[in-house]
């Protein structure tokens, strides 16, 4: 997909993670709907990308009814204007690293609603008003494929918008739209506290800056592959999973008594 001149809709747009693929986005000439939370935080990076006036900010919860409304009324004017949404990224998450029985059960319902409830409302109503050959793409994570201590509510959700994204993609084949998946692995923004850094480091386990994810995410678009999992040895230990489940949970057993000592350590509230 060339970028050029496309309206790309991007939740989440004020992380970490969100704020790079918007300058990303605008360096290629795209035009951005940037959804957040914040209405200060979404004028300030509205401000600081090139061509600020073609793009705006939405703010809006998306974990609500009344924000994704507010999100669908927007979409459906453009559609009527003759300039239709042509990319929805839903990139927007939030995770807290602790063993599951130490976690509360309004934090577990809150990452379920963000990161899985609210990417398929989403996408249902992008079915209707996106482009003719409109893209859905949606961030997700290698610990989808691969069962971590400590992330098991957040594995379980981004495993569920793994599936239905292959399943979504399936169900619009032939129709001119797509549905992309894109795994980032550990990323260095305040999405993960210092507990989750400093293990990551203890482990050895690799860790990617922002930035280099959002170049990734642009290439992902313009190629079109369904499936991109990003950083190695992660994506050699996705396939692993796969077909010896046994070798990898071998793997991480080692790791085992270092990730409970991090995830006992007090955590801040789990970020969006």
């Amino acid at each position: 997909m060339e970028l050029k001149g496309k309206r790309v809709l991007l939740t989440g747009a004020t992380g970490g993670i969100g704020r790079e693929i918007a300058k990303a986005l605008a360096a290629q000439g795209a035009e951005l709907v940037l959804v957040g939370r914040s209405a200060n935080d979404l004028n300030t990076l509205v401000s600081s990308l090139p061509n600020g006036a073609f793009h705006q900010g939405v703010a809006a919860d998306i974990a609500s009814i009344e924000g994704l409304e507010r999100i669908q009324r927007l979409c459906w004017s453009m559609k009527s204007s003759g300039r239709p949404v042509d990319v929805l990224i839903n990139n927007a998450g939030c995770n807290t690293f602790r063993y599951l029985q130490e976690r509360e059960p309004g934090s577990l319902r809150q990452e379920i609603d963000v990161n899985l409830v609210a990417p398929i409302l989403l996408s249902q109503q992008a079915l209707h008003w996106l482009s003719e050959k409109g893209v859905v793409l949606n961030v997700g994570s290698t610990f989808g494929a691969i069962g971590f201590p400590g992330y098991a509510n957040y594995c379980a959700s981004k495993a569920g918008l793994q599936r239905f994204s292959e399943a979504l993609n399936r169900e619009v084949s032939g129709t001119g739209k797509r549905v992309q998946y894109f795994a980032p692995r550990a990323t260095n923004t305040s999405l993960n506290d210092d507990r989750v850094m400093e293990m990551n480091q203890k482990l050895g386990n690799k860790t990617d800056d922002a930035d280099r994810v959002a170049v990734q995410i642009v290439e992902a678009l313009k190629s079109g592959a369904p499936v991109t999992w990003l950083g190695w040895p992660e994506k050699v230990f996705v396939r692993l999973n796969q077909i010896f489940p046994s070798l990898v949970g071998f793997f991480i057993r080692q790791q085992h008594q270092t990730i409970t000592e991090y995830a006992s350590k007090p955590t801040a509230n789990p970020k969006i």
